[in-house]
């Protein structure tokens, strides 16, 4: 969490709760009638609880508390990863308490309770579709007779995503134009393509 190791500063983890997906806000509407209207649904926060032990040493329990402390204390979402899922990150602050059970002469056992206000999962590393891994797992690039480019981008994860696109020319272009399914974005000149001119004025084009 944060940067920080937890397994270096406990004994060892004995369960994590991560649940199926977030909690769900419905939004309803009362009716004159039996039961009511669905207005609409949003995801909520995520908690995730972490359960660990901490054998007995000298000073083991008061060290556990004091560095377990100074790491939960933070004042906005940090990044937490869980070691069966290295690749995707969940953004937490600590919720409510978290415990220590001194009781027991061998071991301690705590627990650790995380709220993801996000309510979702972020992948840990950017994926890159280019011509090198195009047809592969990201997608696939495909460039058409009159000079134009498909690209097909594969979505992994279970909610949309947004891409981000560079481009690099190999000679002097004046225009690029994007045509998604939500409409077409253009940088350049269109005019200025066809007509073989040239200018050093870029304009978006919604």
């Amino acid at each position: 969490f944060n940067g920080v190791d937890i397994s270096s500063l406990v004994n060892g983890f004995t369960g994590v709760t991560r649940n199926i997906g977030s909690t769900w806000v419905n939004t309803t509407s009362q009716t004159s009638n039996t039961g009511v209207d669905f207005l609409y649904n949003s995801i909520g926060a995520k908690t995730i609880t972490i359960s660990f032990i901490a054998h007995v040493r000298k000073d083991r329990f008061s060290t556990t508390r004091r560095e377990l402390a100074k790491l939960l204390n933070v004042s906005e979402p940090a990044p937490l990863i869980i070691g069966d899922e290295l690749n995707v990150v969940w953004y937490a602050v600590p919720d409510g308490s978290q415990t220590l059970d001194e009781s027991s002469f061998f071991d301690g056992i705590g627990t650790l309770t995380f709220s993801v206000p996000s309510g979702i999962a972020e992948s840990s590393f950017t994926q890159t579709l280019n011509a090198d891994n195009s047809g592969g797992d990201n997608g696939s690039i495909v460039k058409n007779d009159d000079n134009s480019v498909d690209v097909l981008i594969n979505n992994q994860g279970t909610l949309p995503a947004y891409p981000t696109f560079k481009f690099t020319h190999t000679s002097d272009n004046a225009y690029i134009g994007i045509d998604g399914e939500n409409g077409v974005e253009a940088l350049g000149s269109q005019e200025q393509y066809l007509t073989n001119s040239v200018t050093t004025e870029t304009k978006k084009v919604e």
